[in-house]
């Protein structure tokens, strides 16, 4: 990008050209603003950048607390699943028992 030159200024000599931050504004491929802007514009990325791993990192902590509640629910309804199993085992003994004790008494069924 070569900047604009304007006219020479009192006590200029002629020969060295004069740049103005307008003559820079007017430059360039990208529109009047692109001399002053790369800096805004990478501020503007970072900002962009920093947001969205923001929500990235709410998202997947989001995501790990419902896991986490997920896997203690499921905990839960194990430990209560196993007693049921215990249970209904101890009660089959029991069963087996009474049964065991009749066949003893009566005979087979």
């Amino acid at each position: 990008m070569s900047p604009s030159l304007s006219t020479c200024s009192v006590g200029q000599r002629a020969s060295e050209p004069v740049v103005t931050s307008w003559s820079l504004l007017q430059e360039g491929s990208h529109g009047p603003w692109t001399a002053l802007s790369e800096d805004d514009k990478y501020w503007a990325r970072r900002r962009k950048n920093n947001m969205a791993a923001k929500r990235s990192r709410d998202a997947r902590r989001l995501k790990e607390n419902q896991i986490a509640i997920r896997a203690s629910f499921l905990e839960k309804e194990n430990s209560a699943l196993r007693q049921e199993v215990a249970d209904l085992r101890k009660e089959l003994g029991k069963c087996k028992n009474i049964l065991a004790k009749y066949e003893a008494r009566h005979g087979p069924l």
